[in-house]
């Protein structure tokens, strides 16, 4: 393409010039105002020389300049917007169209549901996980579970635009003076050019404005074999009964493990499945399996409630999205007793103190009954967390430590001796047990995270520094 600071003067000049592209790469011509997509019109606000009008599929945006541009001004765009530009030109015989869309773009900057739908087109387009939002901040987005960065082509958050996106989110009008609405949990979902995304919700109060927590959830489970997990967790699946807990911090990917179990019991086995969520994340489609899927607030009150009244719903199989005090756990272990396979979450990073957690929920004089039934129910403990990816900083890396629980691990339970734990799980390797400080070792070797980012989660250096030896 022959470029010249100033373009062609006429019309006939630029489309002579722009015959020498071949026809699908030709840029459109604007001959008359048109408004821009709301999804864009709020991208870079302070590009003075680029107007973004459309996104199309492939992480590929129209954007709109007032003279050809050279290759230097679009790789400029193309980094500023993160996304590939296709040119759309302005007729040159009618200079002032530039100005009057960047206008209609301007006033369109004021809706404020625009601003949130903008959010998250441009998150959706990187692959994020979450979005924060908060008054006087730039957007943040966390990208591959790990690691925030902010939209630097967006605009500060205001405050008409925090409290659009919070009842766009919320589906309600908010009052800020009722407690109900300091703490919102809810699920939204967003239409955005390259498909429809389920999104959960948080919406909360700081510094008298409103807050926004956004997390993309998969419209489908992760195949097990993409989530990059040991191979003996998907045996889980085959399970008849018993107690599972999967455990780890917010955001370690606990949802989309237990996610994917379901989805191997739901292609292999006729059985009859219910999840208890807040919200429903991923939605399963039956299979072999039926599966019932009942949200916290829409179908049913409680997670207690709910798990007294699968006493009555006969499933087989059922995921409880997190179990947090002593009645919930209580009847947790009660429905594995009763011969269901039952999947829960728990905010612990071992699993020595994931049953020091259940065992601490109950009351003292209750304890020893509690060790005693855990020790009987309970199968297994996986317990994660998510590391940034040194060979793709876009993904994370799961560390993982796996406790299967033979005879000598429901011994130690039931005695109490949860110190001992670490040392069954590392001489269970043969059962498929995994230590978490040998996991780290394995993807520090593996160059998959680094060693300054693995140290601060080792509990035992002498594991970690023996399995580094071996390896």
């Amino acid at each position: 393409m022959v470029i010249s600071n100033n373009g062609p003067a006429t019309l006939s000049q630029l489309i002579e010039i722009l015959q020498a592209l071949p026809e699908d790469k030709r840029p459109r011509i604007i001959s008359e105002p048109v408004s821009p997509e709301i999804s864009v019109a709020n991208l870079a606000p302070d590009l003075m020389t680029a107007q973004p009008l459309n996104i199309y599929g492939a992480g590929e945006i129209e954007v709109l300049f007032p003279v050809l541009p050279n290759r230097a001004a679009i790789e400029n765009v193309q980094m500023r917007l993160g996304l590939k530009v296709r040119p759309a030109l302005v007729n040159p015989e009618i200079p002032g169209i530039f100005d009057e869309v960047v206008g209609l773009a301007r006033s369109m900057r004021g809706d404020s549901q625009g601003f949130i739908q903008s959010v998250l087109e441009v998150a959706s387009r990187v692959n994020a996980s979450d979005v924060r939002l908060g008054v006087g901040d730039l957007p943040i987005v966390k990208v591959g579970g790990v690691g925030w960065r902010r939209l630097t082509e967006f605009p500060i958050v205001t405050d008409a635009q925090i409290t659009e996106a919070a009842e766009w989110a919320a589906g309600r009008t908010l009052d800020p003076k009722n407690k109900n609405d300091f703490d919102v949990d809810a699920a939204a979902v967003f239409h955005g050019s390259a498909g429809t995304y389920r999104l959960r919700v948080n919406v909360y109060r700081e510094k008298k404005h409103w807050a926004t927590s956004f997390r993309f959830i998969p419209e489908n489970p992760v195949p097990f074999a993409d989530l990059g997990l040991p191979e003996q967790i998907a045996s889980l699946a085959d399970l008849e009964r018993g107690l599972v807990l999967v455990t780890g911090g917010t955001g370690s990917g606990k949802s989309t493990t237990l996610a994917s179990i379901i989805d191997i019991i739901n292609s292999k086995y006729a059985k009859a499945i219910q999840t208890i969520e807040n919200p429903v994340e991923f939605v399963h489609k039956p299979r072999k399996s039926s599966i019932h899927q009942r949200e916290i607030g829409t179908d049913t009150e409680s997670f207690q409630s709910a798990m007294t009244s699968a006493l009555r719903q006969n499933p087989d199989v059922i995921l409880v999205g997190e179990i947090r005090d002593y009645e919930e756990i209580s009847t947790a272990i009660t429905l594995a007793e009763t011969g269901h396979l039952v999947f829960a979450t728990l905010h612990t990073n071992s699993a020595a103190q994931t049953i020091s957690r259940v065992v601490d929920a109950f009351p003292s004089d209750a304890q020893n009954q509690i060790r005693t039934q855990l020790g009987m129910t309970l199968k297994a403990v996986v317990c994660q967390t998510l590391f940034k990816r040194m060979d793709d900083p876009n993904k994370g890396a799961v560390g993982t430590e796996i406790m299967f629980v033979n005879d000598s691990i429901s011994t130690l339970i039931r005695r109490g001796d949860t110190e001992k734990l670490g040392s069954y799980i590392l001489d269970g390797r043969e059962e498929g047990m995994l230590h978490m400080d040998e996991c780290l070792a394995d993807l520090v070797r593996a160059g998959r995270i680094s060693e300054q980012d693995a140290l601060p989660r080792v509990s035992r250096q002498e594991t970690y520094d023996r399995r580094m030896r071996q390896l």
